[in-house]
């Protein structure tokens, strides 16, 4: 299968899932890298972006096992800078991970 050749690449990889709704893409991912899974956000279908964000939120307090609850960011370019210096600080170990972000719109 071409995603269990992403699993132990000699070097980075991108795998983009694409498909209609209700076909299995989530299940298929989670099958294939499950625990290699360290941050995983399913959008909701007809949300708003704060609503988005806060899905956001929540799936980072999800990865740091925290029960202190995350700001929620003002918009997606503050998100994805939270979530670097979080990674950057060495709060995920390892170098290869499984990054899944599923968006029902």
């Amino acid at each position: 299968m071409l995603i269990e050749k992403t699993i132990q690449p000699a070097e980075s990889e991108f795998v983009g899932v694409y498909g209609r709704r209700r076909v299995g893409k989530t299940f298929l991912i989670r099958e294939a890298y499950g625990s290699r899974i360290i941050f995983e956000l399913v959008g909701a279908c007809g949300a708003s972006s704060q609503e988005q964000l806060t899905l956001f939120a929540r799936s980072m307090e999800r990865m740091m096992g925290t029960s202190v609850s995350i700001e929620v960011p003002k918009n997606w370019f503050v998100a994805f800078k939270c979530w670097k210096v979080f990674w950057r600080r060495g709060e995920v170990k390892q170098r290869r991970f499984c990054f899944l972000m599923n968006y029902h719109g």
